[in-house]
């Protein structure tokens, strides 16, 4: 293979890879934006911001999905931990 074909083999799989980090960044977008939707209406109906049941069903699923596809599972459960705490912070 000569270089500039391993050039732009490169080039295609970064394009890939910054398409999705694109994809990525703009559903967790939008997923904040529900967090504060669901803040509001724990807000108007008293109800407890932190739901420790369904923090724990989240990352159950996540990273037992993530295990299933072969990743690896504490990846997952790191990046929701992030998630849950952002979405605290946006719920205070």
């Amino acid at each position: 293979m000569t270089n500039k074909t391993q050039n732009e083999t490169l080039l295609k799989f970064r394009n890939q890879i910054d398409f999705f980090d694109s994809e990525l960044v703009n559903l967790l977008h939008e997923r904040l934006e529900i967090v504060k939707l669901v803040w509001e209406y724990k807000k108007k109906n008293n109800i407890e911001i932190l739901q420790e049941d369904r923090f724990k069903d989240v990352l159950e699923k996540v990273t037992n999905q993530a295990d299933e596809l072969g990743m690896n599972p504490i990846l997952a459960y790191n990046i929701w931990d992030m998630i849950h705490e952002e979405a605290l912070n946006l719920e205070k």
